[in-house]
């Protein structure tokens, strides 16, 4: 090989490496701010949902919680009522508890279920004032356990935003 073609390929080979390398360079730090990107948009929209789990959670807890003081507080409770009043005054409360079922963890959808349960149990008692008396009491009784399921909930949805990472 003379050496005018040795000194045009050495030449010429500089170049093409430097620029190969330029663009393996770039490629790198492109698909880097590619994964940077992805990753937070992955945990920007894993925050987005959990606080929009939190937010229909307590929305649906609240609209609850309404309702049960609602039926609880009612002075009609108190006199005699016929079933027909007694369903205007429960309908609102089992409606709410049965819409939370569909948004809520298992240990607060049992309280949910508990209490419209209870209300059905009341409802069917009306004829008997011993029964009547009862089912009023336990409809009343059964929504223990849901400030306790409804702050397990709101931990839960804390640990899942904690873990957008």
């Amino acid at each position: 090989m003379s050496a005018l073609l040795k000194k045009m390929l050495a030449s010429s080979a500089l170049p093409v490496f430097f620029t190969l390398f330029g663009v393996i360079i770039s490629s790198y730090f492109s698909w880097l701010g590619n994964s940077q990107s992805s990753q937070l948009a992955y945990k920007t929209s894993c925050i987005a949902r959990t606080d929009q789990q939190e937010a229909l959670l307590r929305e649906k807890y609240s609209h609850f919680l309404r309702a049960l003081t609602t039926f609880s507080m009612s002075p009609e409770l108190i006199d005699d009522i016929d079933e027909k009043q007694f369903r205007k005054l429960a309908s609102p409360l089992a409606v709410t508890a049965m819409d939370m079922t569909a948004y809520t963890p298992e240990p607060l959808t049992e309280v949910a279920l508990n209490v419209t349960t209870a209300l059905i149990v009341a409802m069917n008692a009306f004829g008997d004032p011993v029964k009547e008396d009862q089912a009023i009491r336990a409809a009343m009784q059964s929504s223990k356990g849901s400030y306790s399921a409804y702050h397990s909930a709101l931990d839960e949805i804390e640990r899942q935003r904690r873990n957008c990472d």
